[in-house]
């Protein structure tokens, strides 16, 4: 690839990785929504896993995964 396929990969990485932590943040406050949207995005990563057959990289989607639902269940419990 080079070094500007290392660029496009970093900042493609940067981009998911803002993309999460701002999901992350609205979660802190209370927002249903975006633990839903990151449950999604993290399993589609997941399935890159998957596909490779990574399984450690499988384990740990797979157990993030759980926390990020059970985090979705403690917000709607807390919300009413």
């Amino acid at each position: 690839m080079g070094s500007g396929g290392r660029v496009v990969a970093l900042l493609l990485d940067l981009f998911a990785a803002g993309f999460l932590v701002l999901c992350g943040v609205f979660a802190n406050k209370g927002h249903s929504w975006a633990f839903i949207v990151g449950i999604v995005v993290f399993a589609l990563d997941g399935l890159v896993f998957l596909l490779a057959q990574q399984w450690i990289g499988v384990a740990f989607h797979a157990y993030v995964l759980f926390v990020l639902f059970r985090g979705f269940s403690a917000c709607r419990k807390l919300r009413g």
